[in-house]
This record gives C-alpha cells, structure tokens and sequence, in this order.
C-alpha cells in the first residue's frame, strides 16, 4: 500500500529528517510517498479532502500555527490521520480538539517515530476516504465519491469516469487512473476498464454485471482478475 503523506514544517532540515525516517521504515507492505511544505498557508492551498492518509504538522510555525491549520483541514477532511511535531509537549495537548492521534517532540528520535507510526498505520487501512478528486494534475478539481464510481475506461482518447449519477471525461491515462483507483480495491477487468468491485451484480461467461452495464472480462486479465477479485473479496 502507497502511503500519501504530508509534512508541515518550515525548518528544512527537520522536514528533510522526517521523510528520511518514512524512507527507512518502508517495507514491502506500505511504502511512502511524501509531500512536504514549509507553511500552513502552502499546504492549504492545495488541499482537497482524501488527498493524503497521514499530515505530520509541526505547531509553532511562522505564520499560521499548525492548529489552526489542522481545524481548517478537518472541516474539510475527517478521516485524515493527523499527528503534531512540537518541541514542547504541552502545546500537543489541544491537538486532541481536531482529533489528532499523536504527537511526535523535537529532536525527532529515529525509534520513538517508529513505534509511534507502526500503531498509526493499522489506521490508515481502517481509513474510509469517501472522496477523490479525478481530475489530471494542475487541473481545477473535479470531486466524486469513491463509492459512486462504478467503472472507468478509456474512450477515443479520454477517460470516462462512470458514476451514479453522471459521467465525467479527463485527459489521462489509464494507468495513472489505476495508480489513484486501486488503493481502493479498484481492478482492471480488460485492456481499457477499471472497475468498482463493490458494484458487481454477477459475473458469468466472462461478463462483469454492473446493473445498467456489462463488461467483458479480456482474456488476458482473466486469470490475474479472478485472483485479485477473490483478494478483495477476503478482505
């Protein structure tokens, strides 16, 4: 699992050093892909909800402290997992008002990081990110529930989201869309389709039953698909 974090901290070397301890920890179940920001104010102005699974914020920072920031993205976002980095423990405290799970005092030890997030990461797989912007990057976003997708291909050069409700066209590529779509059990079914587990009707002959849809389950995913479906399913 690819685990989207941000960090906030405006003294490099500290942010520089926290990244690298993410680097060290990654093993073949969870590996990290960092994002860091030297204030609040660059952080938020990017941010959308379901971006990230974890935020490392440092609380006394130049501008706009990192509490105030945290109350902005949980307005936003209230399944991010938030832990505070402070060099005094008392200011962590009312952290617990915007439901951070921790908090982590400077100087950052290599081993009290790694104890704090092995029990963080049980979390982020318990985490249920309802929404997910499917808009390229650079690119004003485009915001849709996860569990409203229901498959998206590719067509005459664009990508097709097939929602609930209503379709959206990008300019992407597929295996981009795979990259941001399967964390959340997503599953290519043929060359040009992924598509939302949670949604199958039946499967039979080789045909995926949405509802209002079929899809053909291509020769050369059959195999590979029926694997991942049965994983998916045993989750």
């Amino acid at each position: 699992m690819t685990v989207k974090v941000a960090i906030i901290e405006d003294q490099a070397e500290q942010a520089q050093l926290l990244a690298d301890y993410f680097k060290i920890i990654e093993d073949t179940s969870y590996s990290f892909e960092i994002s860091t920001f030297e204030s609040a104010e660059d952080f938020l102005e990017s941010f959308f909800c379901g971006q990230y699974h974890l935020v490392f914020a440092d609380i006394q920072l130049k501008k706009m402290d990192g509490l105030s920031c945290m109350k902005r993205v949980r307005a936003i976002d209230d399944t991010i997992i938030i832990v505070f980095i402070t060099s005094m423990a008392q200011f962590a405290i009312n952290g617990y008002d915007v439901g951070a799970k921790d908090f982590i005092v400077k100087p950052l030890i290599y081993d009290v990081f790694e104890h704090k997030l092995k029990r963080l990461l049980p979390m982020i797989n318990e985490r249920k990110v309802s929404l997910i912007n499917i808009a390229p990057e650079g690119n004003d976003p485009e915001i849709v529930l996860i569990n409203d997708i229901l498959f998206v291909e590719v067509f005459t050069h664009k990508i097709i989201y097939h929602c609930k409700e209503k379709d959206f066209e990008v300019y992407s590529s597929l295996n981009e869309i795979e990259k941001k779509l399967s964390p959340f059990g997503f599953l290519r079914c043929n060359r040009s389709t992924l598509i939302n587990p949670a949604h199958i009707k039946s499967i039979r002959d080789n045909i995926i039953n949405l509802g209002n849809y079929e899809l053909i389950i291509g020769s050369t995913r059959k195999k590979a698909f029926f694997h991942e479906l049965n994983s998916w399913m045993n989750k």
